[in-house]
């Protein structure tokens, strides 16, 4: 990343936040675009809509960074654990669903 994006070591990038340094919103639309760019795109099973990331990081506005240890810090999730309303799958279409509720380990 360029030298004025935070990196993703969660301490330097919860510090830029702090200091106003980047929004999430900022982060996130850079991040999303450099995940764009990557040649190759076969590690994600689903991947999340640039417009369903932004609903995340705008519920983050409600929030200040002392009730979420982890705010704003991008994260995936293994497709065998729940986030709602995104299939669930294992990486095996007979076992694949989509939940209604995200497991507690997301939320």
């Amino acid at each position: 990343m360029p030298d004025n994006f935070p990196s993703l070591v969660i301490s330097e990038l919860l510090t830029a936040y702090r200091t106003g340094r980047i929004t999430p919103e900022a982060f996130f639309t850079r991040l999303l675009q450099r995940i764009d760019q990557a040649a190759e795109h076969h590690v994600w099973i689903t991947r999340l809509s640039v417009q369903q990331v932004m609903a995340h990081v705008t519920a983050l506005q409600s929030k200040s960074m002392q009730e979420l240890p982890l705010y704003g810090v991008p994260f995936v999730i293994k497709d065998n654990i729940d986030l709602a309303e995104v299939p669930t799958t294992a990486g095996c279409p007979a076992f694949a669903y989509t939940p209604t509720v995200s497991a507690t380990v997301v939320q």
